[in-house]
């Protein structure tokens, strides 16, 4: 496999990192926001409860919902205190891991198939 080269800025050494994922171009606001989403989860549900599976419809439920609200003008959670936004990243967070590993979750997978 062919690795891509990243120099160290200021002629230092070489780490062949070039084509691996950059996580410091996520925002680390973003990043934040969800974390104490997850956080507030962990103490009202149990720390990694949504691992041991949710439907995927409740999850879009909860995502619909939470946009819905921010769009309508609500930028908070009256619950939690904590943005909708990072509400909503959680639980697409949640979808993505599950679809990601299907072998684990597809049996939380309840929508319709066309």
């Amino acid at each position: 496999m062919h690795k891509v080269k990243s120099n160290t800025v200021g002629g230092g050494g070489l780490k062949y990192d070039g084509d691996k994922p950059k996580f410091n171009l996520l925002p680390a606001e973003a990043l934040l926001a969800e974390a104490q989403v997850l956080t507030v989860g962990a103490v009202k549900y149990s720390a990694n409860n949504w691992r041991q599976g949710i439907e995927y419809s409740r999850l879009l439920d909860a995502v619909a919902r939470h946009l819905n609200s921010y769009n309508l003008g609500e930028r908070y959670d009256p619950e939690s205190g904590l943005n909708h936004l990072a509400h909503a990243r959680a639980s697409l967070g949640f979808l993505l891991a599950y679809d990601e590993n299907p072998e684990t979750y597809e049996s939380f997978n309840d929508l319709p198939s066309y």
